[in-house]
């Protein structure tokens, strides 16, 4: 800081002696001086200011380290798993070794992640999409390709259904599987082609929702006529048969899926109870994988996950993170991205009205959040926010649906069918 004196202005009149005739004039001096009382408020508001900004670069410098540890946590997926099962980081890596090194994206760590990175909280069912879904698709655009078939050929799943209770993720899971698709396509050069079909299913045969279901599965026939392998999203496919007046809707469906990957495409959809759907959607060859979305498995991962959204506040966390996740739990509020997204916001706009959260001259702070602020978000969105999922419309066909994740073959991780 550059210090200069203040300078001020004396004038004096005094009586200056000309040809002996004493006449009055004017002479000014300027005399070097300091204004004390002013020059000691600007040093001390500048030494405060100072500090004030100290203080926040070594907050933010400190959160940043946290945020990032954080991270690491939420995105080790191999650490996440073998606390779940019990088991050595050997064990994990000996199952999805080759697939996280083939199929997988690097973490970023700077809150930018993409692909199924972004998805936290289900450590195995991530791991088991990189090596159930991901993989066998690069394999088979990479035979497409080349026209070369790989020494161990793995055929992508003709279908995926994602079931769960409403908000469980599973939309967004969905949805970071294809961005994650189509990041390898780019990276990698491959022919991997992803389409997104909408529909107001519960509307049921209403022209739109035929042309939407029609176009999504005929632009993937043509594209595998070319030799791309097409992967279409169907969001909210139980609609499709719980709706009224929707027998069209469902013949459609039936036929487009009788043999997916003959025609070079894997079809996903979200449901929201597996029972909606019909006794065709059980046959390996049209469906290869069923994955259930319900909340995080373990202590671990739900605080991973919730430390994950809480970091995302910019703010010092001085909660207790046990006491949190259990009066969450007795509130019957699902560990969810969404559901916690709605307390952390709800405890910041709470941290606003106060009076620690402030902000200064030439500096910034935020107060630190505890305990009340996010008991109240959660009571907050246990009383106003409806967790209920609606019941949908019997079959007459009743299906055995095992909790978990399940494929047709055997692993030690996942339940068998």
């Amino acid at each position: 800081m550059k210090i200069s004196p203040v300078t001020y202005t004396n004038h004096i009149n005094t009586n200056k002696k000309s040809n002996n005739i004493s006449t009055p004039d004017r002479v000014v001096y300027n005399v070097a001086g300091n204004n004390s009382p002013n020059f000691g408020r600007f040093i001390i508001d500048n030494i405060v200011h100072w500090g004030i900004k100290k203080m926040n670069q070594s907050k933010a410098t400190q959160i940043e380290h946290q945020v990032r540890e954080m991270r690491k946590q939420v995105l080790d997926d191999v650490g996440l798993l073998a606390a779940r099962e019990g088991i050595s980081r050997e064990a994990v890596n000996k199952n999805f070794g080759d697939a996280i090194k083939t199929g997988g994206i690097p973490p970023k760590y700077d809150g930018k992640e993409v692909g199924l990175n972004k998805v936290v909280g289900y450590s195995l069912e991530k791991l088991e999409f990189l090596k159930r879904i991901v993989v066998p698709i690069m394999d088979t655009a990479k035979a497409k390709k080349t026209g070369i078939p790989s020494e161990n050929p793995i055929k992508a799943p003709g279908g995926i259904i994602l079931y769960g209770r409403s908000g469980s993720g599973k939309y967004f899971a969905a949805g970071s599987l294809l961005e994650h698709l189509n990041i390898k396509a780019q990276n990698e050069n491959l022919p991997i082609n992803t389409v997104h079909i909408k529909g107001e299913w519960w509307k049921g045969d209403t022209p739109e929702n035929i042309s939407a279901l029609r176009n999504g599965f005929n632009e993937a026939e043509e594209k595998g006529q070319k030799g791309e392998h097409t992967v279409i999203l169907i969001d909210r496919m139980n609609e499709l048969f719980t709706a009224e007046n929707s027998k069209a809707l469902n013949k459609e469906f039936v036929e487009y899926t009788k043999d997916p990957v003959k025609d070079g495409f894997t079809w996903i959809g979200t449901v929201d109870d597996a029972n909606d759907i019909t006794q065709p959607f059980f046959n390996p060859q049209r469906t290869g994988l069923f994955v259930r979305f319900d909340k995080a498995k373990t202590e671990g991962e739900s605080i991973a996950l919730y430390q994950h959204f809480i970091s995302q506040t910019n703010r010092e966390c001085l909660f207790d993170q046990k006491y949190i996740l259990d009066y969450t739990r007795d509130s019957e509020i699902p560990i969810t991205p969404k559901k916690i997204k709605q307390i952390v916001k709800f405890a910041d706009d709470e941290l606003r009205m106060s009076e620690d959260y402030s902000t200064k001259s030439k500096g910034t702070y935020k107060a630190p959040i505890y305990n009340m602020q996010l008991m109240m978000g959660v009571d907050y969105v246990a009383k106003y926010n409806n967790n209920t999922v609606v019941k949908p419309v019997k079959n007459p066909v009743k299906m055995y649906i095992p909790r978990g994740l399940f494929v047709n073959d055997d692993n030690p991780f996942i339940e068998n069918v």
